[in-house]
């Protein structure tokens, strides 16, 4: 498969720290061309299956850490602890601190 690098890359790097372009240039294609083969293997964008990693990283950290929010969106990638609310909020329904206290109470 073309894209099986950055597929694997997906999957297995904890920090998804590389771009789209960057995982696309792994493997030798156009970001477009990638994200166009990303989908059709995925269903969803390479965008957002970055985007949903990183809130299940979140998740399991608001579990198991006793971290802050903001160490926490630091911790997942993001640099404005305010969007990363924003956007675990609408993904997950619930605010980072709510999901907190919801996990500490099972």
């Amino acid at each position: 498969m073309i894209i099986e690098q950055g597929i694997r890359y997906l999957e297995t790097d904890p920090s998804l720290e590389k771009s789209v372009a960057e995982i696309a240039k792994m493997c030798n294609v156009s970001q477009n061309y990638f994200c166009r083969l990303f989908k059709e293997y995925s269903g969803i964008t390479p965008q957002d299956y970055i985007l949903k990693a990183k809130i299940e990283k979140a998740k399991i950290a608001l579990r198991e850490t006793s971290l802050s929010v903001s160490e926490i969106a630091l911790l997942c990638g993001f640099e404005d602890a305010s969007y990363f609310c924003r956007l675990f909020k609408k993904k997950t329904g619930v605010s980072p601190l709510g999901y907190k206290k919801s996990t500490d109470i099972i």
